[in-house]
């Protein structure tokens, strides 16, 4: 009898274990910590990622390019140096970045500047690179060079219906043949495309239709490039 008593009470024991909220709690436990183990790791992952994209992209065109040159310049002596030995990792960087203060150079004098202006026009008159390097060259402006920005200040509208609102950018006042016409002052605003700023609509408000922000017009750009991700 008492071994049958243990038997039961170890047959019991058994099911608790394996009782079906049990499992159930452990396996949302170990969801749970593969999540925050995830939500930790993933940002890390994606920043390595990127910087050896970045890095690799950077270095690879120039490095070849160098790699061609060093085994062409062992060549004029007399001595043997293969490809690979002269790819080095990392040489084609600081090519790149000799290229890039060479560029600043010319940039800095009317000869290069008048050679980048014709190159630029070039890009221009191709329809998809057009708007690509617009809108790059828009971002990077901003963002490195701090040009005075001819938007005046950064508000908020209601667009594209009723209850919506849109990030906006106050220009200038509409053209005197648009007040002649409307009778009240109007106010133009640009209201940007997330993640081309470069396109948009042009508004024509009263100015008791337009909401004013603090936010400064680099904060409000990197907002809207980044759809909402890099918040002020």
């Amino acid at each position: 009898m008492r071994k049958l008593k243990n038997f039961r009470d170890f047959k019991e024991n058994l099911k608790s274990m394996f009782n079906e909220d049990i499992i159930k709690k452990s396996f949302l436990d170990l969801r749970r910590l593969f999540l925050s183990g995830l939500v930790s790791v993933l940002p890390i992952a994606f920043t390595i990622f990127s910087i050896s994209l970045v890095f690799n992209f950077a270095d690879r065109l120039p490095r070849e390019i160098m790699a061609k040159i060093i085994v062409f310049f062992f060549s004029l002596f007399n001595k043997d140096i293969t490809f690979e030995e002269a790819n080095i990792p990392g040489l084609g960087l600081i090519a790149a970045v000799f290229i890039i203060m060479f560029a600043g150079y010319i940039s800095a004098n009317v000869i290069g500047r008048s050679l980048l202006k014709s190159i630029e026009n070039w890009m221009f008159k191709i329809p998809l690179v057009s708007n690509i390097y617009t809108a790059f060259r828009q971002i990077i402006d901003t963002v490195f060079l701090k040009k005075k920005s001819t938007f005046k200040s950064v508000v908020l509208v209601q667009f594209p219906y009723k209850g919506s609102y849109s990030i906006g950018f106050v220009t200038t006042s509409s053209p005197s043949e648009i007040l002649s016409i409307k009778k009240e002052n109007l106010v133009n605003v640009f209201v940007p495309t997330t993640p081309n700023p470069t396109s948009g609509f042009l508004l024509m408000l009263k100015e008791e239709d337009i909401y004013k922000l603090n936010m400064s017009v680099e904060d409000a750009i990197k907002l809207i490039v980044s759809g909402g991700i890099l918040s002020p």
